[in-house]
C-alpha cells in the first residue's frame, strides 16, 4: 500500500519550483492549507485505501449531495414499497447518506458562525504566537497568511528573491481575499503579514473586519530579530530597519484597527488574549452576532 503523503510533503518546497508548476489565474490552490481541512479516507472494493484533504464546506456540499441521491431512490422506489424503510437505513446501506436535518444543521452552523478575528502588526510583533493561544484558549481556528503562502507557493525569502515584493504581495492578497470570503474560515484568528494592510486593496478587505492592531517597540521585538535572516525587509541591519518599516505603516495599523492591544514589554499570554476576547465578546454583542 502507498504511503498518502504529509501536507508538508506535498508543498512547493521553493518559489524556484512555482515557476515551473505555475498555475493559470482563477484556478484552484491546492488543498490542505486551510486549518479547518479534513483528512478524508476511503477504500474501494478491493481494500486499498486513499486519501483526500476537504474543507468542511466541501464536506457539507457533498452530503448535501449524498442526500439529493438518496431522495432521487426514494422518489424511485415502487409504491407497494413505499412503507419500507429508505435505502439510507437499510443494512448494507452506504454510511455516506447524511440525513437531511444533520445537513440542515450543518447549514446553519455555517450561517451562525462570525467573521475572522483579524490580528495585524509590525513584523516579530507576535501575531502568531498570540493567535494560536487566542485560538486555543476561546475555541477558534487559527490560520497564518505567511504559513498559507509558504504551503502553496514556497519560502517567503525566496519568492523575494526570485520574483520581488509586488509579487509576493500579490499572492498574499489572493491568500486573504480567500480566507476573507469563504464560509469555511468563519470564527477563525487570522495572522495578516506586517506589510499586508499597506496593499490598498488589503486594507479595503479590512474596512469592516474585525481587526486586532497588535502594538510593540523596538525594544520588545529586538531579541526575536537580531540575527534572524528569515525576514528579508529587514536585513542588513534588524533593529534599524524595523524602526524605519514600522514608522512608515504605523499609521495604516491605526486606521484600520477596531481594537488595539498593546504586546509591549512581554506581558503574559493569558492577559493579553483575555483582552482580545473580551473585546471580540463586546463587539458581537454590539453587532448581534454570536459570541
Amino acid at each position: 500500500m502507498s504511503k498518502i503523503p504529509l501536507p508538508s510533503q506535498v508543498r512547493l518546497s521553493s518559489a524556484r519550483e512555482l515557476a515551473a508548476s505555475a498555475r493559470p489565474v482563477g484556478e484552484s490552490a491546492p488543498t490542505g492549507s486551510g486549518v479547518s481541512s479534513r483528512l478524508v479516507y476511503s477504500s474501494d472494493s478491493s481494500g486499498e485505501f486513499s486519501a483526500s484533504v476537504r474543507s468542511p464546506f466541501e464536506m457539507l456540499v457533498q452530503a448535501a449531495k449524498s442526500v439529493q441521491v438518496a431522495h432521487a431512490a426514494a422518489e424511485s422506489v415502487e409504491p407497494s414499497r413505499a412503507s419500507e424503510p429508505a435505502p439510507s437505513s437499510r443494512a448494507g446501506a452506504p454510511d455516506s447518506l447524511a440525513h437531511p436535518q444533520r445537513v440542515r444543521e450543518l447549514q446553519e452552523g455555517f450561517a451562525t458562525l462570525s467573521r475572522p478575528i483579524v490580528l495585524i502588526g509590525p513584523m516579530a510583533a507576535g501575531k502568531t504566537y498570540i493567535g494560536s493561544h487566542l485560538a486555543r484558549f476561546y475555541g477558534y481556528e487559527f490560520l497564518d497568511a505567511d504559513h498559507v503562502i509558504v504551503e502553496r507557493y514556497g519560502e517567503v525569502s525566496d519568492i523575494f528573491e526570485i520574483f520581488g515584493e509586488a509579487h509576493f504581495r500579490d499572492l498574499e492578497y489572493r491568500v486573504i481575499k480567500e480566507v476573507l470570503t469563504s464560509p469555511a474560515y468563519r470564527n477563525t484568528v487570522f495572522s495578516l503579514g506586517g506589510g499586508a494592510p499597506m496593499t490598498d486593496a488589503v486594507a479595503q478587505l479590512l474596512k469592516d473586519e474585525q481587526v486586532v492592531y497588535i502594538l510593540v517597540d523596538a525594544a520588545t521585538v529586538e531579541p526575536r530579530i537580531t540575527g534572524n535572516k528569515s525576514r528579508p525587509l529587514l536585513q542588513p541591519d534588524p533593529v534599524t530597519r524595523w524602526q524605519q518599516i514600522f514608522d512608515r505603516r504605523s499609521a495604516r495599523y491605526e486606521e484600520l484597527a477596531k481594537f488595539t492591544l498593546d504586546a509591549r514589554g512581554g506581558r503574559p499570554i493569558s492577559e493579553m488574549t483575555a483582552e482580545i476576547q473580551s473585546f471580540i465578546v463586546n463587539s458581537r454583542k454590539d453587532s448581534n452576532e454570536p459570541a
